[in-house]
């Protein structure tokens, strides 16, 4: 079945044309232009094709001649069929392009296969005469109706003028006012071609260079940069092109005494080319001050920050910045008198030395005397001369510089740098190495001190409070303590009574530490049985106030109902003639006690350091000294 190919931009001459020679059993394919008919053949080559001449994109005429050019559509016959071209000079146009026929519209279906069959069967070139008398209502009728779609395609070009000089009219005020706002920009922008030509640059040029934008928009970026603009755009465009990304340099402009930020931007066409490059230049003279002035900042922060972190590298541990001391309990003799040795001596900046056996409540004593002094605005700053190791307790008082010895990494600030215009309290002071007494000594005559690893002098304003349970008097009969330290230390003394001594304290230190535990434990206790309160008022409590209230604590613990059961421990033997060693075995046989009832656990919650009240290393200590070991089988 021979194929034809139909070229017309009108739907209903397709239409028909299809209708007609599909009758004829011909193949029918069609197009609305020119270059769609050359792009269709050529995918499937017809054996005729049949165009008009008036159609967008590509008219007849130059279908023809790119069809005659072709050499796959050369040899297929070519037929012009059209109603608007019908001169004599127009058919001697077409035929000379190489069409077959040129033939005017319209012709009656039997004409037109006729010629269609004349031509496929090789027919010379000739031309169809107009039509006769007879068709020519027909013509008149056909042209009537293709000056109507003529006079509404005139309409709609005239609509399309119409808008399009609206939208020019549009674009040019919206470009005015592109322009407006591109010149209203504070900081230069410049666009710049692949060949360094620049396109255009807004009126912040003038300020930068000295030159208004009509006297740089088309020179050549590298002339601009040695004339006006050297050391004022750091050539970050031609950087651009090398780097094909954003680029952008701080400058500092010497003759203006400003800070500018020159950047680039690459723009890239479809093919990923750079087709312009976006160049801006900012004063950025004031964003620079606020930034040192931030910087200055910073740097004040941090170095306040490293003093800070310095100070709780050493406090982390042992040191305590200790709070307002609780209520003291007054209800015995001894414990108003001590309280009034307190305000005695408190306004002063006088060393004091507390004493009492363990758990006395020494470091209650040295709080009150913080808090009733001048220096109650600074932290109370505490250290356990028995919790740490000899080779350490130096650098714990008195600071430390880097290296000052192996694995001194680095500088460390001690106890009396950090309680300068403080007070200090040195609790266990008689545990403290004989090495580290003189240094102490020196400190507490001359008011100076010097980091190990440092020769430099630190002066510093420490009011002392020591405490301990020991007998100095005997350890400086016994070489154990130096005697000038100890009567540098011993100005003012305070001497605590054990709890056995004052068992009148002891119902109103049992109600302070129920109040304390049932906020803690979210208890209520109403009531305590007097049998209870008389096995404590009987016991000889050789932990002193911190025994009571671990023995208080438990039995909060264990109690179910408003009413509190209190059993003290058992007694202990106290056959031992000599009282420090009896102290030291009641300390020892009570520490082993609460090791054991807790599984020999000493830190953590519930661990033997809390029930005790004291700090892990603080018994670890301890225990080393009393000779206690954990036993094997509790590993």
């Amino acid at each position: 079945m021979p194929s034809i190919l139909l070229a017309d931009d009108n739907d209903q001459n397709i239409y028909l044309m299809e209708l007609w020679l599909k009758g004829y059993e011909y193949e029918v394919l069609s197009a609305r232009n020119g270059v769609e008919a050359l792009k269709v053949a050529r995918q499937s080559p017809p054996d005729l094709v049949i165009a008009d001449i008036f159609m967008p994109v590509m008219d007849g005429f130059v279908l023809c001649r790119e069809w005659k050019a072709d050499e796959r559509l050369k040899s297929i016959p070519f037929i012009f069929y059209t109603a608007m071209y019908t001169h004599t000079r127009d058919e001697q146009f077409a035929l000379s392009l190489g069409a077959e026929r040129f033939i005017v519209k319209p012709q009656e279906p039997e004409a037109l296969v006729e010629i269609i069959r004349e031509v496929l069967n090789g027919g010379t070139k000739a031309s169809v005469q107009k039509p006769s008398s007879d068709e020519r209502k027909t013509l008149l009728q056909y042209s009537e109706v293709l000056l109507r779609k003529l006079e509404q395609k005139v309409a709609q070009l005239e609509t399309q003028i119409e808008e399009r000089n609206e939208i020019g009219e549009q674009l040019r005020a919206a470009a005015e006012n592109w322009q407006a706002t591109f010149n209203s920009i504070q900081h230069l922008i410049m666009i710049v071609d692949p060949a360094l030509r620049i396109l255009c640059v807004n009126s912040a040029a003038n300020s930068l260079f000295g030159q208004l934008p009509e006297q740089i928009t088309g020179r050549q970026y590298h002339e601009l940069m040695q004339v006006v603009a050297a050391g004022k755009t750091g050539r970050v465009v031609e950087k651009v092109f090398q780097t094909r990304r954003h680029e952008e340099t701080e400058i500092f402009d010497e003759v203006n005494n400003s800070w500018l930020l020159a950047s680039a931007d690459p723009i890239l066409d479809s093919e990923g080319e750079i087709a312009r490059v976006v160049h801006t230049v900012e004063n950025i003279t004031e964003r620079k001050k606020m930034e040192e002035q931030l910087q200055s900042r910073f740097r004040e922060i941090e170095k306040l920050k490293k003093q800070l972190e310095q100070e709780n590298i050493s406090l982390r541990e042992e040191v305590k910045l200790l709070s307002p001391h609780p209520e003291i309990v007054l209800a015995s003799h001894a414990m108003q008198q001590i309280v009034f040795q307190v305000e005695q001596v408190a306004p002063t900046d006088s060393t004091v030395l507390i004493t009492g056996e363990t758990g006395t409540g020494k470091e209650v004593i040295a709080r009150a005397l913080h808090e009733l002094s001048r220096r109650k605005g600074m932290p109370l700053v505490t250290i356990n001369c028995a919790s740490l190791p000899p080779t350490l307790i130096e650098s714990e008082l008195f600071g430390r510089e880097k290296g000052a010895f192996t694995g001194a990494m680095s500088r460390m600030i001690g106890r009396f740098e950090i309680a300068n215009g403080s007070t200090l309290f040195l609790d266990e002071i008689g545990d403290l190495p004989l090495e580290a007494q003189a240094k102490l000594l020196r400190v507490l005559e001359e008011g100076r001190l010097e980091r190990l690893g440092s020769n430099r002098s630190i002066m510093v304003d420490v009011r002392i409070v020591a405490a301990t349970n020991r007998n100095l008097d005997r350890m400086v009969q016994a070489g154990s303590f130096r005697k000038d330290l100890y009567y540098r230390l011993n100005v003012f003394p305070i001497v605590i009574p054990p709890l056995r001594e004052r068992v009148e304290d002891i119902p109103l230190l049992v109600w302070a530490f129920i109040r304390q535990f049932e906020k803690r434990m979210g208890r209520h206790i109403k009531s305590i049985p007097k049998r209870s309160m008389d096995a404590l008022l009987h016991y000889s409590w050789p932990g002193n106030a911190r025994e009571l209230r671990n023995v208080v604590e438990h039995a909060i613990i264990v109690s179910r109902g408003p009413t509190l059961e209190i059993n003290p421990p058992s007694s202990v033997p106290e056959t031992i003639s000599e009282e420090t060693e009896r102290l030291e075995d009641t300390e020892r046989n009570h520490i082993l006690r609460i090791l054991e009832a807790k599984g020999w656990r000493v830190s953590g919650r519930g661990g033997a350091a809390e029930v005790l009240g004291i700090k892990p290393t603080t018994l670890e200590a301890r225990m080393k000294k009393l000779g206690i070991r954990r036993p094997t089988s509790q590993h």
